[in-house]
């Protein structure tokens, strides 16, 4: 979770808020993710009291904003002066001042209820398709599910990768728009990944050969497995390309281009029969 944190951080900041201001923390519960290894909670009083409780048992101390982002936070065996919050809708993210490379984060359990906070995130943070990927560093963790995945370098075929389980799947979202797919703890496959949205709906596309000009590699429809062949208008993209036009063969990338495959054969085609008129013609 940290780890994830650490490699999405400038991401996250430019999406949240500064944590400056008390509303932003009262009438909330937070989760404290990982505090002990037990479930913590914390809230913030508009008295300035502090309630801190883990299993059940309560300690009461106090809090309070001392300007320059601080937050002081006191109490019977803690004091603790906090600094660079961030708030992303109910994603509180926290740092001990002058410790700068440990984070805590807590959710807010309202607007998180099942505490998956890497699913609210991934859910929520904007990413334009003309934005540029963030800045990331190998080793960078991941997860899908509960499964805690760590990759050592960039994924090639037949690395093996780090897990808080035994994992065979599918992992997205990795730099590059990077996906791969892992057997028992080893990658088999890496892939591009491009999610295209048509006039008939949105198609996931795996592009085997990682080739954006020339793409060759499965693609299905993200609700449904099968796809028809034909050609479908793009109404966006991401990665953003210059596609325009995106053709499909028994479940395969068949044609991308700015025009339809159709039309630009007509055009060939009216190239090629002027070409040929016009040298019979000067002969």
């Amino acid at each position: 979770m940290i780890e994830y944190i650490k490699n999405i951080l400038p991401r996250l900041k430019a999406a949240s808020q500064k944590v400056n201001q008390k509303e932003q923390l009262v009438d909330k519960t937070w989760v404290w993710v990982g505090f002990a290894e037990e479930f913590s909670t914390i809230h913030f009083l508009r008295d300035q009291r502090l309630l801190v409780t883990k299993l059940g048992n309560v300690q009461e101390g106090k809090w309070e904003f001392i300007g320059n982002e601080l937050i002081h936070l006191s109490g019977e065996g803690f004091n603790i002066m906090l600094n660079h919050g961030i708030l992303f809708g109910g994603v509180l993210v926290i740092q001990k001042q002058g410790v700068f490379d440990h984070f805590e984060v807590l959710y807010d359990q309202i607007e998180i209820p099942n505490g998956d906070v890497v699913k609210y995130i991934e859910a929520n943070l904007p990413l334009k398709p003309q934005e540029p990927l963030p800045f990331y560093i190998y080793p960078l963790t991941t997860h899908v599910d509960e499964c805690e995945i760590r990759f050592k370098e960039k994924p090639t075929i037949n690395s093996l990768v780090s897990c808080s389980e035994v994992f065979s799947g599918k992992v997205l979202g990795l730099p590059d728009h990077l996906g791969v797919e892992i057997f028992e703890n080893k990658v088999i496959r890496v892939y591009y990944f491009a999610v295209v949205e048509t006039d008939a709906g949105f198609i996931e596309n795996e592009i085997d050969n990682c080739d954006w000009e020339h793409p060759k590699g499965k693609s299905f429809f993200r609700d449904i497995s099968s796809l028809p062949n034909g050609e479908y208008k793009i109404i966006s993209m991401k990665p953003n390309m210059s596609w325009k036009r995106i053709g499909f063969k028994n479940g395969e990338i068949d044609y991308v281009g700015s025009l339809s495959k159709d039309v630009l054969t007509a055009i060939v085609i009216l190239l090629v029969t002027g070409f040929a008129a016009l040298i019979i013609g000067l002969q």
